[in-house]
């Protein structure tokens, strides 16, 4: 097991949250509104959330790894 969270922590590190963060905020950003000029509400909308969810969930995975590779590294 320590294995596993030494790859995980060595991988998922403070860089790749930021890029998924930076990747959530784009998506908000720039392909919302142009989903919009579109037409494409609905697409619109999913993308919406998704970006939320990219931006949410980079920083929480990150946070769980790193107390799991305490615990258990």
């Amino acid at each position: 097991m320590a294995d596993i969270m030494d790859a995980a922590k060595s991988i998922y590190n403070v860089w790749t949250v930021l890029m998924v963060v930076v990747i959530g905020l784009l998506n908000i950003i720039v392909d919302v509104p142009e989903m919009r000029y579109k037409g494409l509400t609905k697409e619109a909308h999913f993308s919406h959330a998704i970006g939320i969810v990219y931006i949410i969930a980079g920083p929480v995975i990150f946070i769980i790894i790193q107390i799991l590779a305490k615990l258990f590294g």
